[in-house]
């Protein structure tokens, strides 16, 4: 199993431990400052990595300019940026658990790419909203730390009533 299969089935399994731990109640609090609930949080979430997943299987919009991923990485772990409007919740999940069923399944389509598809990938690269231009390996784990790092935001959403 590659690194970034393992760190992807790491970080589903804490999302989806997450989920089956809180009600549809829960899933509906938010804090003040917040824009989202935990199920809008989670599935802008769903709706990137969907995207994600949709653009992987384009390669014919995918071109030979550089990686610039790790020149822009230190910017977006410490900025808050505004999703684009393509990503934003539109209410598509009316329960915890469709949202873990449709979790479940794209994540698994994820899987598959990476354990089929990838290994056939070369360098070319699509452009990102913050990062530039960054390889289908770099848009996989670019997937993997943003839903990383919207489960913290949901964690401290949960335990900070």
């Amino acid at each position: 199993m590659t690194d970034l299969l393992k760190s992807l089935k790491i970080v589903t399994d804490k999302i989806i431990e997450f989920l089956e731990n809180i009600n549809d109640e829960q899933s509906l609090r938010k804090k003040p400052a917040d824009d989202w609930n935990i199920l809008e949080c989670m599935e802008h979430v769903f709706i990137t990595e969907k995207g994600i997943y949709k653009l992987l299987n384009r390669p014919e919009l995918f071109g030979e300019a550089p990686s610039t991923k790790h020149d822009k990485l230190e910017e977006y772990n410490t900025g808050k940026f505004k999703a684009p409007d393509y990503t934003l919740p539109a209410g598509r999940f009316s329960s915890v658990n469709d949202l873990i069923d449709a979790f479940k399944i794209l994540r698994k389509q994820m899987e598959e790419y990476i354990l089929n598809e990838l290994p056939k990938a070369g360098n070319e690269t699509y452009p990102h909203p913050i990062l530039g231009p960054i390889t289908k390996t770099q848009w996989i784990e670019f997937a993997i730390e943003h839903s990383q790092r919207h489960l913290i935001q949901m964690v401290k959403c949960e335990f900070e009533f």
